[in-house]
């Protein structure tokens, strides 16, 4: 029996973690009846809480958002989220470029007139990942004190965190807890022609880093996790993932 069979499955779709490939990935894993996309702009937290209640969940078995943890206690089905993560630094570096070369992005024009840090600095974007994933709001603060309270949370009601850096090895153990016929995929929605983040100054490094302390403490954690499924896979998994690392160009 499959994490599946019992529970809808939330997808928290992180930006710029490699959540368009995965949902490219979903897509081709469930009927199109099967999945709610629910991308949609919503003007405060009654207005979410309103449309999940509005949701007919008969035979859906997904739901892919941007939205946070704490919805699946308006749903009317258990539910257990999966995410993504992605190596802090490199990850609002990544939605920094890729909203400047976006031109209809509703933040373009304020980004535009931002260097790096000044966008790291603005309150929704520190330690973006954690306010996510423990359901606090983007504009309030998050503490290390949090994330250790969270922890319960993270292992009660999200059924695997994904790393982008492990991406093979995340969506091998997907297929394997989902029971996906198809994991096979192509790259989506890559921010291209970016500066890389070993390019940026030490000193900048360095600030970036003070600004997203609670997301590294959240991304060490969902390795350790990780590591400890890929040591569990089963031999025919094994082989699957040596051969999409091959493939892929990954060593």
């Amino acid at each position: 029996m499959t994490e599946q069979t019992n529970n809808l499955f939330i997808h928290l779709h992180m930006p710029k973690t490699a959540g368009t490939t995965l949902n490219s990935i979903i897509k081709k894993n469930y009927k199109s009846n099967e999945i709610i996309d629910l991308y949609e702009s919503f003007k405060d937290h009654q207005e979410v809480v309103e449309k999940l209640q509005s949701l007919q969940l008969s035979g859906v078995k997904c739901i892919n958002c941007h939205l946070s943890y704490g919805i699946h206690c308006h749903v009317t089905q258990p539910a257990k989220y999966v995410t993504m993560l992605r190596e802090p630094i490199e990850r609002v570096a990544s939605e920094y470029y890729f909203i400047r070369n976006t031109p209809h992005h509703n933040l373009h024009d304020k980004v535009m007139k931002m260097d790096l840090l000044e966008f790291q600095q603005e309150p929704t974007n520190m330690n973006k990942q954690s306010k996510i994933v423990l359901g606090i709001p983007l504009s309030e603060d998050v503490s290390k004190a949090d994330f250790r309270m969270g922890k319960q949370n993270i292992k009660a009601d999200f059924a695997f965190i994904g790393i982008t850096e492990l991406f093979n090895e995340s969506i091998v153990i997907m297929k394997k807890q989902f029971d996906w016929p198809d994991i096979q995929y192509g790259k989506k929605n890559i921010t291209t022609n970016r500066p890389q983040v070993t390019d940026l100054p030490e000193h900048v490094i360095e600030e970036l880093k003070q600004y997203n302390k609670v997301d590294y403490a959240l991304y060490k954690y969902a390795i350790k996790l990780l590591k400890v499924r890929l040591m569990l896979l089963d031999s025919e998994s094994k082989i699957l993932l040596q051969a999409m690392n091959m493939n892929n160009g990954i060593s």
